[in-house]
């Protein structure tokens, strides 16, 4: 049983959005199973990539004119936070994320979304779901990945390093369990290891064009434990590998633009091989203006009146 299914169980999804159900085409566990630092006490992220609806993509063949009739799109569903996650039958939490391909395909293909991207390259045996297009996007994964992904990275980690700076300086954490942190450690290490790890998919991007979510995996378990070093060192490794990476970025084989176009065939395709072709999905009709009618009736008149 995928994850999605015990959402749905526990009637977190409307009538609605119970398409999502029968249109799931990837789930995946997230977060720290994926890394490899979870804990026996780890809760679950999962997320999910479900093909558009048909009238969302066609809505001309529903009767619908864009523009005109009002067209409630369908495109992403969460449900986070400690009053909408469920408890699975093995006791842990459980938070969701799921996606619409066409949104999938443009905020990671062409803004370089984090967890999306991340999606793409978790190990085989997190996948809990996947059809034909699923897997088919996974294949394609690294298509996703270009310079806009380095820079969506990197500023992400960059910003991770203010906050766990903001918290060395004050003192102060709103969760009571990275207070303790804080206290014995002087800084929160759990936000310390994912940026460790981000700090290491960045250099992986522009070195090998590919991701490895679990490359560092001992070394945020060092952080997670307390063993890796002081926030000093941590700050220090943060400016250091950026310099590095950046320098590597400008020899790196990684395109410095979106493979717009290549994300363009390959979404254009996994639309296809689900609904049909764009033809088998439109009513066939020709559009024809009205100046053509009247010039037809024109030449009509014009050959009864001969």
């Amino acid at each position: 049983m995928n994850y999605t299914k015990h959402f749905i169980d526990a009637q977190k999804f409307n009538k609605e959005e119970m398409f999502v159900q029968d249109n799931l085409l990837l789930e995946t566990i997230m977060g720290s199973h994926c890394y490899g630092c979870n804990t026996n006490i780890s809760d679950f992220d999962i997320l999910g990539i479900f093909m558009d609806r048909h009238v969302d993509l066609f809505p001309q063949s529903h009767g619908l004119i864009p523009g005109f009739d009002e067209i409630h799109h369908f495109r992403r569903k969460e449900i986070k936070g400690p009053d909408k996650k469920i408890v699975l039958p093995n006791g842990r939490d459980c938070e969701g994320d799921w996606v619409s391909l066409v949104s999938f395909f443009y905020l990671a293909g062409l803004k370089g979304s984090i967890p999306f991207i991340e999606s793409l390259f978790t190990e085989r045996k997190f996948v809990t779901h996947g059809t034909d297009l699923g897997w088919t996007l996974r294949d394609n994964r690294r298509l996703f990945l270009s310079a806009r992904t380095f820079h969506s990275f990197k500023g992400y980690a960059a910003g991770q390093l203010h906050r766990i700076r903001n918290g060395h300086v004050t003192g102060k954490s709103d969760n009571s369990d990275r207070q303790i942190s804080l206290d014995k450690y002087h800084y929160d290490l759990k936000m310390a290891y994912h940026l460790l790890r981000l700090l290491d998919e960045i250099e992986q991007m522009v070195t090998i064009n590919d991701l490895d979510l679990q490359r560092c995996r001992e070394v945020c378990i060092q952080m997670r434990n307390g063993e890796w070093g002081d926030f000093d060192r941590l700050e220090k490794h943060f400016n250091n590998k950026i310099e590095d990476v950046e320098r590597l970025l400008l020899k790196s084989s990684l395109p410095m633009q979106p493979r717009a176009e290549e994300l363009h065939q390959l979404l254009a395709n996994c639309i296809e091989q689900y609904y049909g072709s764009i033809d088998k999905t439109s009513k066939g009709t020709e559009y024809i203006s009205a100046r053509d009618i009247k010039d037809q009736l024109d030449r009509i008149e014009q050959k009864l009146g001969s």
